[in-house]
């Protein structure tokens, strides 16, 4: 069995060019699949009878079960603006989508851009349409369940929902031309997306959006055995994770907006015995630079290291609560 390289090759899929017609059904598909994500997601009033499974200090989780397979929708709220988001999740290029989804989903082993269908324009600069493949490990990977990818139909509008505005992010598989099966040569599975996606809708407080995520996949292969159903119904870690997966990625955005002192410009740890944020005194090597301001600060809680990425380069610096807070507003 061959065995797959990732980042996969420009040429590892041979993709034939699509004609108009073919385009505009495409772009038909994705408005479809973002209507049918946004009626999905409706709590009450919806045509989805959806049950309160649990709620975490982040998200609140419901599930159900459609055409006959479980469901999940969860739903928090996080502070950003709706601009802020797109920001974030509008990646239009090979690189920037690869690095977005390697920040996002680390599960995710590569992700490709097949297509862009509908480029953001200056008349509307939210709109943007894809065709994309993706190969991910499931949980279990190897004991009971094989590496799974998808080609999928991406959808990113700003729409009104109850008038206010909302930034839809909707997947659904669909076949591409010159995306091959994988099973026979790499052992791959072939999944779908029923139903994927975010929603992100403004509240009446500003800088505060609700975060909808809906999760419903069709796994195939063993995955729709009894026991693969199994562990489908049971992992609703998957939906609370994508929630808190959200936050991270716009917190670490919003923060490399900061400026960053030179490490060789940084005043000596010896100079501080106390916390120059709690007072409190250092214990033994627990204090770092914030990069931001310079203070010396406990590493924890009054700090945190972040993973960020600015002008196209990744880097680990550690931030303090109050600049961390600075960058919020």
């Amino acid at each position: 069995m061959a065995e797959l390289r990732f980042p996969i090759s420009d040429e590892f899929f041979q993709l034939p060019t699509i004609q108009p017609a073919e385009i505009e059904r495409y772009r038909a598909f994705g408005r479809q699949v973002a209507q049918e994500l946004v009626d999905m997601a409706k709590l009450t009033n919806g045509h989805i009878n959806w049950t309160k499974q649990s709620k975490t200090s982040t998200a609140t989780l419901f599930e159900s079960r459609v055409e006959n397979l479980p469901a999940f929708l969860a739903e928090s709220e996080i502070l950003a603006t709706v601009d802020k988001v797109i920001a974030v999740f509008q990646t239009t290029t090979m690189p920037t989508t690869r690095n977005l989804q390697r920040r996002f989903q680390p599960a995710v082993l590569d992700i490709v851009r097949l297509y862009n269908l509908t480029m953001p324009t200056a008349d509307n600069s939210y709109l943007y349409q894809s065709l994309n493949w993706l190969i991910r490990d499931p949980p279990l990977l190897g004991a009971f369940l094989r590496r799974r990818d998808v080609s999928f139909i991406e959808h990113q509008e700003v729409i009104e929902i109850d008038g206010r505005r909302a930034y839809v992010l909707a997947k659904a598989s669909i076949e591409i031309p010159g995306v091959h099966n994988l099973e026979r040569d790499y052992n791959v599975v072939r999944s779908e997306y029923l139903h994927e996606g975010f929603i992100f809708a403004e509240t009446d407080r500003p800088g505060v959006l609700k975060l909808l995520s809906v999760h419903h996949l069709r796994p195939n292969g063993s995955g729709n055995s009894a026991f693969g159903k199994f562990v489908m119904s049971h992992n609703v870690r998957f939906p609370i994770q994508s929630i808190e997966d959200v936050e991270r990625l716009i917190r670490s955005h919003q923060l490399s907006q900061l400026t960053f002192v030179d490490q060789f410009s940084l005043p000596t740890v010896h100079t501080q015995s106390k916390c120059q944020v709690c007072s409190k005194a250092f214990g033994n090597g627990q204090k770092g630079h914030c990069r931001h301001c310079s203070r010396i600060v406990c590493v924890r809680p009054c700090s945190a290291e972040w993973d960020l990425v600015k002008g196209g380069l990744s880097f680990t610096v550690r931030i303090c609560v109050l600049c961390s807070r600075q960058s919020e507003n």
